[in-house]
């Protein structure tokens, strides 16, 4: 309380009086001296003391006091603004007119950046939900649990589906054995979110005796099953138990039975990516296909118990199961979320089995209520904004032609407006792939699988353009400041230094990757960190922000280890930083003597501050009495010395 009474006193309440004031100050301020009439000025006084003034007409009628008053009001200046002006008030004048020109385009410019990062940074703010980790959290929960790391056979799979994955994924009946509600069969075990259609579980497989064995050992082994390749995994049909079809009518029988008239949908055949609508998957070991053997576990807890039970009897999963990928969705109407879920189970040629998941939070239903009419406006204006820089960086371009992308400012916007089309393009895929997402779960019933993971691929995508986006416009607010003193100093410091830094970058890239060859040459067998090449270069660079975890690399080698340590962190790690934070220091350096050489005077951001005293009305400062007194006796002397302009009949 007194924290806010405080805050009130000290800092809102003079604040609000000290901008009321400015405001008023600029609305009802004292005219300008040019339009207000002195009589006391030069050039009244003239016209009452100069005694050759002609005459007006013919009726001889002559100027008394009140009709040169009058022509005194008409005229409205003063006799030495009608003076010849000089060549050097002339240039001065000019300079002032660029420099209004030039700070009116740069005030034009700050308003519609201020403007549109704003509308960026709530689309950006609006694109994630705060309760998002909170619901990210809790369906991690549910799911990942002990049990799921545990699976490293294929008993202990099936040992989580029917003890985690069934119980969480189907909401069970009450303590009371009160029965469930439709809508209650619908949701999860915690109730607080609702199953987006059935889930499903697709397994993808390989060919028996897909590799060759080495001729001392044929006599010992007889099969040989490599790990999941693209162009060499098994996509032919099946009977239960994995026998092979002997001739078609088989297929048909099937068909029939599952009152499918297309194709196969039995968990035995394989189903291409186009007919799944699934993505291809990249997890941790390989990359898999978006097609498989599918199976759907349906709408209830009982028959999800019953299709897993049957494929469990029926030996679905073997030795030559590569992966197994479980999908479903989830929605949240208490914070409005959708949930994606992806749980994949990698078995490997060497017998173990690698998980892992991704759960995508992510939002279809922007506009919903009044916060919905905001959102419509700013998603409106957000495309205004685009098409405006679009067609200026466009312009930009047939100006100045190849001159255009030799500015650094000028990449920046343009890579600004491309994002920003890209992103009006994404957003309107995601609304094309949300329709048709739940208009395929209407005609389901909610029977069958509907694939949110696309959209949730899509959302994610947006939201990645929308953080670039709003990367590159706040970046561009060091343009803005380029007139402060110290944002010159830097981008200075960094045009001088950049031949040296272009040549010291080649040198460091050299070091980075010889080391991270080395490391993954060494200790790629024995350590995580350096399982391949990409994930050693990642090592290497996480050395330099002093992650380094020295008595692993020791253990695996004392020697190399050793050896390894020592030399990264004395030549890249010491060394080439040094050398690096020279390179700018000497640039720094030479900047900051160029400005005390030249006396540097940043003459725009003084205009600026100039003009806005003079907009505010704060720069009324009075001439010291001598030099006004001065200017006046010039004037007088030089109107007294010039002839009196004459003055026509339609002047009065």
């Amino acid at each position: 309380m007194m924290l806010s009474f405080g805050q009130s006193i000290f800092v809102i309440d003079p604040l609000k009086v000290f901008l009321i004031t400015a405001i008023i100050s600029f609305l009802i301020r004292r005219p300008y001296d040019d339009e207000t009439l002195d009589f006391n000025d030069p050039f009244t006084g003239t016209l009452l003391t100069n005694n050759s003034i002609s005459y007006m007409d013919d009726n001889q009628e002559t100027y008394n006091e009140t009709n040169l008053k009058k022509i005194a009001l008409q005229r409205h200046v003063r006799l030495c603004n009608l003076r010849t002006i000089d060549s050097n008030e002339m240039a001065q004048a000019r300079e002032q007119r660029l420099r209004e020109i030039k700070m009116g385009e740069i005030i034009r410019e700050i308003i519609i950046f201020i403007f549109f990062t704003i509308i960026l940074l709530f689309l950006s703010y609006q694109s994630r939900d705060i309760n998002s980790y909170s619901l990210y959290r809790d369906t991690k929960n549910l799911f990942i649990t002990e049990n799921f790391h545990d699976v490293n056979s294929i008993s202990t799979w099936w040992n989580y589906c029917d003890n985690v994955l069934l119980k969480e994924l189907y909401a069970q009946a009450w303590y009371n054995n009160k029965s469930l509600t439709w809508r209650e069969k619908l949701t999860i075990a915690s109730r607080t979110s609702m199953r987006v259609g059935a889930p499903r579980i697709r397994q993808l497989r390989i060919k028996d005796n897909s590799c060759r064995i080495h001729r001392r050992f044929k006599h010992m082994i007889t099969h040989c099953r490599s790990d999941y390749n693209w162009f060499d995994d098994d996509t032919k049909d099946y009977t239960p138990r994995w026998e092979k079809l002997l001739n078609k009518t088989t297929i048909k029988i099937n068909n029939e039975m599952n009152n499918q008239t297309k194709r196969c949908k039995t968990p035995w055949c394989y189903q291409s990516s186009l007919r799944t609508k699934s993505d291809p998957l990249s997890a941790i070991y390989k990359t898999y296909k978006g097609g498989g053997y599918v199976v759907s576990l349906g709408r209830t807890y009982q028959q999800a118990v019953s299709v897993l039970n049957e494929l469990h009897s029926q030996n679905w999963l073997d030795q030559l199961t590569r992966a197994v990928i479980i999908d479903f969705s989830l929605y949240n109407a208490n914070v409005n979320l959708f949930v994606a879920v992806t749980l994949s189970f990698e078995m490997t040629s060497m017998g173990s089995i690698i998980q892992d998941y991704r759960i995508k939070i992510f939002r279809l239903y922007d506009h919903v209520g009044s916060y919905g009419i905001i959102v419509y406006i700013f998603e409106l204006c957000f495309v205004i904004f685009t098409i405006y820089s679009l067609i200026h960086e466009i312009s930009l371009i047939m100006k100045q032609k190849r001159e255009y992308f030799k500015k650094f400012w000028n990449i920046i916007s343009f890579i600004t407006t491309i994002f920003s089309i890209t992103a009006i393009m994404m957003y309107g895929t995601k609304k094309a792939l949300t329709r048709l997402a739940i208009r395929s779960l209407k005609k389901t019933e909610m029977g069958e699988f509907v694939n949110f993971n696309a959209i949730g691929s899509f959302d994610e995508v947006y939201s990645y353009i929308i953080a670039l986006i709003t990367f590159f416009t706040m970046l561009k607010f060091l343009k803005l400041l380029r007139f402060n003193r110290r944002i010159g100093m830097l981008s200075k410091s960094f045009r001088y230094a950049r031949k040296d830094l272009s040549s010291f970058a080649f040198v460091f890239l050299i070091f980075i990757l010889a080391y991270a060859q080395f490391g993954f040459a060494i200790f790629g067998r024995s350590l995580r960190n350096y399982k391949s090449f990409f994930s050693s270069l990642t090592t290497c660079f996480r050395m330099l922000l002093g992650e380094i975890n020295a008595p692993d690399m020791i253990a695996v080698s004392r020697v190399y280890g050793t050896f390894y340590y020592l030399s990264f962190v004395n030549l890249v790690f010491i060394a080439l930083l040094c050398i690096f934070l020279a390179i700018l220091n000497d640039a720094f350096a030479r900047v900051k003597r160029e400005l005390i050489a030249t006396h540097y005077r940043n003459e725009m951001m003084e205009f600026m501050w100039s003009m806005f005293r003079k907009t505010a009305g704060i720069n009324n400062q009075k001439i010291p009495e001598n030099d006004n007194e001065k200017t006046k006796m010039k004037c007088i002397k030089e109107e007294n010395d010039a002839p009196l302009a004459k003055f026509d009949a339609d002047e009065l």
